[in-house]
């Protein structure tokens, strides 16, 4: 069974392969939730905060930019349910990776709501962006 932090590290370093690999696209709600994934390694272009923009205009953004794949990892309160639903029409122009938001959620167990807190999360664990380079939860106990 892996540590709180290399359950964490794994859930990290797994969501950056993902926009580094297959080009998704990280929506969060502000700047700060922002900071902490492009603090990571996270590529400037595959990751957007989408706090004051019309549903509208996230649609015409993904259109232009032709998406393939979005990870909505906004926070887990009334405003981040809203800013979930504007995501819906997303759905008909790219798909939606649902799967790390669901694992987040799973980690976090209700201690932390805002995306923009997981920084505490990181601080507490020690986590530094060399640790997705080397991530120990897959070196062998043997």
């Amino acid at each position: 069974m892996l540590s709180e932090r290399d359950t964490f590290l794994k859930w990290l370093s797994e969501v950056r392969e993902e926009t580094i690999s297959n080009g998704a696209i990280v929506l969060v709600e502000g700047r700060r939730d922002r900071e902490f994934f492009l603090y990571f390694g996270f590529p400037i272009n595959n990751v957007l905060a989408i706090a004051g923009l019309t549903e509208e205009s996230l649609k015409n953004i993904a259109k232009e930019m032709k998406w393939r794949c979005f990870i909505p990892l906004v926070d887990f309160d009334r405003a981040g349910r809203k800013y979930f639903k504007a995501m819906k029409g997303l759905e008909s122009l790219c798909a939606k990776d649902l799967r790390f938001r669901r694992l987040l959620g799973e980690l976090l167990r209700g201690r932390i709501k805002a995306v923009e807190d997981l920084r505490f999360l990181a601080e507490r664990l020690r986590l530094a962006p060399e640790d997705l380079e080397k991530p120990t939860y897959l070196l062998s106990s043997t």
